[in-house]
């Protein structure tokens, strides 16, 4: 069971880093249009 919340706690964190890039690289695109 610990190693699964590892494993969550892992995924959430790479999923949050995507979320976090994506929205980043939205805005700086943004601003270079802008």
């Amino acid at each position: 069971a610990l190693q699964n919340k590892k494993i969550q706690l892992v995924t959430d964190l790479i999923t949050t880093d995507e979320a976090i890039i994506k929205s980043l690289t939205k805005e700086d695109i943004e601003e270079l249009l802008g």
